[in-house]
């Protein structure tokens, strides 16, 4: 990031990150992937704004599932789903959603075993929705992307800071 985008900080669209861990079953191997931004959509910064001035709703404010897809079309801040999602939105894995006011940011952590063939594909990008399951607050395209299948088990880490 450069000195423009923490100047005007307003006017960057990336506000956390996402890293995808792949564990290989066969090789016994973690192949733990870098860190990625993510984009946060309009329904995100719309929410924000909810809660700052005391209209908090939880099911459009809290941090809910996250859905996993094979499109490639560019997140824009407009998008309400994925383009071509895989699978059923996930549920984090319990206890992992939590905050760090210190650092200002939200975590959460969804684990995928091996055997969830709803999700085995080419995974192109991802997005966390809401409680309510409609409001997509980030989409992201995940580079490079990554194929998951039976032989692999996957950890998506997903940060979004302000």
């Amino acid at each position: 990031m450069d000195i423009t985008e923490y100047i005007r900080g307003d006017k960057n669209p990336y506000l956390g990150k996402f890293r995808i861990e792949e564990y290989d079953l066969e090789r016994d191997k973690i192949i733990r992937g870098s860190w990625q931004k993510n984009l946060i959509t309009n329904k995100l910064k719309a929410a924000l704004a909810d809660v700052i001035t005391g209209d908090y709703d939880a099911n459009k404010h809290v941090i809910g599932k996250l859905a996993i897809g094979t499109g490639t079309t560019a997140p824009l801040a407009t998008d309400l789903s994925l383009t071509n999602q895989l699978g059923a939105l996930k549920p984090y894995v319990p206890n992992s959603l939590h905050n760090n006011t210190y650092s200002n940011k939200a975590e959460g952590t969804y684990y995928f075993d091996s055997a969830e063939v709803g999700y085995y594909g080419t995974w192109a990008e991802l997005g966390i929705y809401a409680v309510n399951q409609t409001d997509l607050l980030t989409h992201s395209l995940i580079s490079p992307t990554k194929t998951f299948d039976n032989t692999k088990t996957m950890t998506v880490y997903y940060v979004i800071e302000f």
